[in-house]
């Protein structure tokens, strides 16, 4: 039996391990080799000395021969034949087919007496048909709210309310022109656009208060019975706002020119005899007689008029309605940002944020809003509005506060895309640049028809002046390039190297830094020490974009972190404080090329803006004065304060009354020279004349 090969390969090792085993000291190492040897002579067999020879390399072997010869000779190879393919028999022909015999009809069977008929062949089985699946079983809709007057409409205060609108409101007295109506249809809109789908109960609608001095706070009672905090809208425009909410629109402006005071004559009533009252609001119309070609006259015997009352909060109507229609200015909106708002409301304005190009500017977070006020948020359905081609501002006066109706102060339902704004929307200080420019567009756009407009900046005619341009804030001059004068601010040329800007004010003042030419100014808002609110009042407002018409951002509690780059050459500086506050600022120019030029310009003599009117000194027939009085900065000013005059109170004097004057006690002024006691009709003062109950200058 043969050993397999690696049995012996183990034995050899094992050999080697036994011979390689330490010597003893008694033996010597010739008697050592030579038992090795004996043992590998026994292990591999005999001769030569361990066994036979091992195989050698092997003999070279011949090279082939070459395919075709020996010494170049070239040498055909064997040709053979290809293989004949094989043979196939011829096939037969084909068997014919076994035919199967056509079907027999079935004998007929007999059994006993009765016949039966022939059997029908049975049919097939019907294949299987698939299983159908079952369909999901679709989510149950939400139910139906249904609307009960006895929740809403027939709370004391809702009728309180109502009967307080509807008395001075003539639309509000037609039939089914009610404003429980309008009520009631708000009631469904706002319902169907809740995230809850409860049913919509406005008299658990109650803001929390941020700190905002705005329309919604002096609304807190009564916002519920409001559309969008502040409108009081018709029957007709409700139905109009209710359809296709979220749907675009034109722009700003109702588009029912029906709704549009005709001319520039609005006339107005008051209704509450408090004269500090009614002054506010007198300041608030002087403001738009000054800016626009709008002429507020108070006349309660138009056949249109603007009934002012001092009602449950401030609220409005939409557009001209017919008849009267209300403003109530109540407690709490008696400020100039207020009744701006509420007058802007009467000429046809709805809010900024309804604007169809909104969502580039604010988003809109329902998630944060009080549960039922989300129709509030709703843009208007198209063709509800024409468009201006203004531009949107986020300064507006008709635009909400970033915390409008939301449930947190810390949580921006309208919050702007760039939060450098947060505290700009809502402005309620006065209207925007571009709330005027919509005003005398819409109602002053046939006064300045021949004159060509050279204005820059966004700048546009003067409709009062047509041979002046109207320009944005902060700039001025013949072409709106100038910067504006005030009592601080100048000219600063910005450097390849940091400057600083420090300044402690109390007043208005402004600045404008340029780049160098091709450049734009990079700069950081380092400190802001102002009054502090959720919107400001008091601050510094920077616009950096290159539009210039529209607002900048405004900081007032706390500096704006990381360096902004301006969009166009130079940026405006504008502050506005009436407590003593500061600010600090750097800036850079990037770019652009140098240029020798003084890096700071300041002005010689500065005349300041002019304040507000006086209360006029007589109530009625042109006789009374009102005063207002500006101040000039500077080491070159020839004068210290200028003072304006005007005529005030042009209504005439009813007859019977006597009139004295306030400062002298005479019944004679401005060189009368009769008595003016015992009229028997109406009566102007020296140099007017009497026309329509109004007093009017003799030509």
């Amino acid at each position: 039996m043969c050993c397999p090969r690696w049995a012996l390969l183990l034995l050899c090792c094992i050999v080697d391990l036994t011979s390689s085993r330490p010597i003893p000291d008694d033996r010597s190492a010739e008697a050592s080799v030579e038992e090795t040897r004996h043992r590998r002579q026994i292990f591999f067999g005999g001769p030569p000395p361990f066994g036979p020879p091992r195989m050698g390399p092997l003999p070279p072997q011949p090279f082939p021969p070459p395919p075709f010869g020996y010494h170049g000779h070239l040498m055909r190879p064997p040709y053979f034949p290809p293989p004949l393919p094989p043979v196939v028999p011829p096939i037969g022909p084909m068997p014919a087919p076994v035919m199967m015999p056509p079907p027999q009809p079935m004998p007929t069977i007999v059994f006993g007496p009765q016949q039966l008929e022939p059997l029908e062949p049975e049919e097939p089985a019907p294949l299987p048909q698939p299983i159908p699946r079952p369909r999901p079983t679709p989510a149950p809709r939400p139910p139906r709210p249904t609307f009960s007057s006895s929740t809403f409409l027939s709370h004391p205060e809702v009728k309180k309310f109502i009967a307080e609108i509807s008395r001075h409101t003539t639309a509000f007295n037609k039939p089914n022109q009610g404003y429980d109506r309008v009520l009631l249809l708000m009631q469904r809109y706002f319902t169907r656009r809740s995230r809850t789908r409860t049913e919509y109960d406005g008299t658990l609608i109650r803001p929390t208060i941020f700190g905002s001095n705005d329309e919604l706070v002096a609304n807190r009672k009564i916002t519920g019975n409001l559309f969008e905090n502040d409108m009081a809208l018709t029957v007709p425009q409700m139905l109009i706002a209710s359809r296709s909410p979220g749907g675009r629109y034109r722009r700003k402006i109702i588009a029912d020119s029906t709704h549009h005071w005709r001319g520039a004559r609005i006339p107005y009533y008051f209704g509450s005899a408090d004269r500090s009252w009614q002054q506010r609001i007198r300041n608030a119309l002087d403001y738009f007689e000054r800016e626009t070609c709008l002429r507020f006259v108070e006349d309660s015997r138009a056949e249109d008029f603007i009934y002012f009352l001092r009602g449950s909060g401030c609220f409005s109507a939409i557009g001209k309605l017919g008849g009267s229609q209300p403003i109530s200015i109540g407690t709490g909106c008696e400020s100039l940002g207020i009744i701006s708002h509420e007058v802007g409301h009467s000429l046809g304005f709805v809010h900024e944020q309804e604007r169809p190009e909104r969502d580039y500017y604010v988003r809109i977070n329902l998630q944060y809003a009080i549960p039922g006020t989300e129709g509030n948020f709703d843009k208007r359905p198209p063709g509800a509005l024409i468009d201006l081609g203004i531009p949107y501002d986020l300064g507006s006066v008709m635009h909400y506060a970033s915390t409008a109706f939301a449930y947190e102060s810390l949580r921006h339902t309208v919050d702007p895309v760039d939060t450098k704004y947060r505290s700009t929307v809502g402005n309620r200080v006065a209207p925007s640049f571009t709330d005027i420019k919509q005003i005398n567009h819409l109602y002053c756009s046939d006064r300045c028809t021949t004159t060509v407009n050279t204005c820059q900046n966004g700048g546009y005619p003067d409709p009062n002046n047509c041979t002046r341009c109207k320009c944005p804030q902060g700039l001025a001059g013949s072409t709106c390039t100038d910067l504006e004068y005030a009592i601080c601010g100048g000219e600063l040329q910005a450097t390849f190297s940091w400057q600083e800007l420090n300044h402690s004010v109390s007043g208005q003042c402004y600045w404008r830094i340029s780049a160098y030419p091709g450049g734009r100014v990079r700069f950081q808002v380092t400190d802001v020490f102002f009054k502090c609110g959720p919107t400001c009042e008091e601050f510094i407002e920077i616009k950096y974009l290159a539009d210039m018409q529209v607002t900048g951002f405004r900081l007032c509690c706390y500096p704006e972190g990381g360096t902004i780059l301006s969009r166009g050459p130079y940026i405006l500086v504008i502050i506005r404080a009436v407590a003593p506050s500061r600010f600090a600022l750097r800036y850079i120019s990037e770019g652009g090329t140098e240029i020798a030029v003084s890096p700071h310009q300041s002005f010689e003599s500065v005349w300041g803006n002019w304040n507000a009117w006086s209360e006029c000194s007589e109530r009625c027939g042109a006789c009374g004065v009102r005063l207002r009085r500006r101040t000039c900065a500077g080491r070159l000013c020839k004068q210290q304060f200028e003072t304006q005059s005007q005529q005030c109170n042009m209504r005439a004097c009813e007859p019977g009354a006597t009139l004295r004057l306030a400062r002298t006690g005479r019944v004679l002024r401005r060189g009368l020279r009769r008595s003016i006691n015992d009229h028997a009709s109406e009566w102007c003062c020296e140099r007017y004349v009497t026309r329509n109950g109004w007093c009017y200058p003799v030509a």
